[in-house]
């Protein structure tokens, strides 16, 4: 896992976030994520131009298009809808839960995204339900 050093910092950002130590423990634990610096900035910069993308998904997005990669994990609409616009396919934190289930690494892909819940990810009770559906 690539990042950009525009969203490791906003892991940074909030100490004691919920989730935040998990996740950083979980980071030393992989190895990952190697930080890499987008080489054209002017394309954050164009993509922060765009209605509600920050910062963050501007520099994931031009990362993975310098990196010439399929997938990048971002959550958020207006990011999202960047990255599909850039060709990439973008993948959730309930999309990383469930190709956690599927490659054996957890048991259950609904208790991840509860998990998720509880420590601050934003989705709709309806939104869980049909994904979690799909995935049979």
């Amino acid at each position: 896992m690539i990042v950009p050093p525009e969203v490791w910092a906003e892991t940074q950002a909030r100490p004691g976030a919920p989730g935040q130590r998990e996740l950083l423990a979980a980071f030393r634990c992989a190895g990952w994520p190697r930080s890499v610096g987008v080489v054209d900035e002017q394309r954050i910069a164009e993509f922060c131009r765009r209605p509600n993308v920050d910062v963050g998904e501007a520099a994931a997005v031009a990362l993975a298009v310098e990196q010439a990669v399929r997938y990048v994990l971002i959550d958020d609409a207006a990011g999202r809808v960047l990255a599909e616009a850039e060709g990439l396919l973008p993948v959730g934190c309930i999309g990383l839960a469930l190709l956690a289930e599927k490659a054996g690494l957890h048991p259950s892909a609904r208790d991840l995204v509860a998990d998720l819940r509880s420590a601050g990810l934003w989705c709709s009770d309806r939104m869980v339900r049909e994904i979690l559906r799909r995935r049979r």
